[in-house]
């Protein structure tokens, strides 16, 4: 199991002659024959993270002071989707000398890292820490919706298909049979390949008692609207299943999440008869799975939660 938190390094290297931008800290580096050091400081930074949903405003605030005699620095701010060392490549957004950035209406591509910058008038700067800013979302399209079906012969499973919107936290996906949720049906599971192809619904050895009007729901909390509902789909089975079957779908990708968030991981074999599952980190060191704990598992152990990464 990995869990992947965010890392800056940055490598300055020195140009004498050229003004300089120093990250977080307040270093800098004189062109040659300067006796008197710029000496710039933050009284207030961007507070570190925000949390909004598509469309709303957030604002963020800055300032700062200097000794030199020629003013006070004056305040810009860079933008940036992933934090990169190369400064360069961040945005500039143009606000002039406030100290305060207004972020109205914000949309997908608005989410990131966004850094206040002080410039004195010689063109030193010094740059904030980074104020990421997450956009929530829960889009209104599915990426595949369920089809009624009608199975006149044994099979050793049927899908019904389902890809949540795009969503921003991963949309949660729960399947209901005639208006009722379902919860820990033994038969029943949902798919899950990767983060981009998950949520469909296999039913294991079906029987004439698994048919019903199934939908698919997406939730994401954060998001506004928190949840969107495909509608209805006649599964008819008109035969009585007799086989069993199981399959692995591999989940293959890591889990990146922030310091303090919870991490969701699903195993990737999911079969009928129901499996035993036991997780481990890495290949030998059992993982203490229990309720209270820091580690708790959901849908017959396939789903492990770790709170507070």
């Amino acid at each position: 199991m990995l869990v992947h938190l965010p890392l800056l390094v940055l490598c300055v290297g020195v140009v004498l002659g050229k003004p300089h931008r120093s990250v977080g800290s307040q270093n800098f580096i004189l062109p040659s024959g300067e006796k008197d050091k710029p000496n710039m400081s933050f009284t207030e930074e961007p507070r570190p993270s925000t949390m909004t949903t598509l469309g709303s405003s957030v604002t963020l605030s800055c300032s700062g002071k200097g000794s030199l005699p020629n003013g006070e620095p004056s305040v810009s701010w860079l933008f940036t989707p992933k934090v990169t060392p190369n400064i360069d490549s961040w945005e500039k957004l143009v606000v002039g000398t406030s100290g305060t950035l207004i972020l109205g209406n914000l949309q997908k591509d608005e989410g990131g890292y966004y850094f206040c910058q002080l410039t004195d008038g010689y063109g030193y700067s010094l740059i904030s820490r980074g104020a990421l800013v997450v956009v929530t979302y829960l889009d209104p399209d599915f990426g595949a919706y369920p089809e009624a079906q009608t199975i006149t012969e044994p099979k050793p499973f049927v899908k019904i298909p389902c890809q949540p919107p795009a969503s921003n936290p991963t949309a949660k996906v729960n399947w209901y049979k005639d208006g009722k949720l379902l919860e820990n049906v033994e038969n029943m599971v949902q798919e899950y390949k990767s983060p981009s192809e998950y949520g469909s619904l296999i039913i294991f050895n079906p029987r004439k008692t698994d048919s019903g009007k199934y939908a698919c729901e997406a939730s994401n909390v954060n998001a506004n609207p928190e949840k969107r509902k495909t509608s209805e789909v006649v599964i008819e089975i008109k035969v009585e299943g007799t086989s069993t079957y199981a399959q692995k779908f591999v989940q293959d990708h890591d889990v990146l999440v922030k310091k303090g968030e919870d991490a969701v991981l699903n195993a990737g074999a999911i079969g009928f008869p129901v499996p035993s599952y036991r997780w481990t980190l890495g290949v030998s060191v059992e993982i203490d799975v229990k309720p209270g704990s820091r580690f708790t598992t959901a849908d017959y152990g396939r789903e492990l939660r770790i709170s507070d990464v």
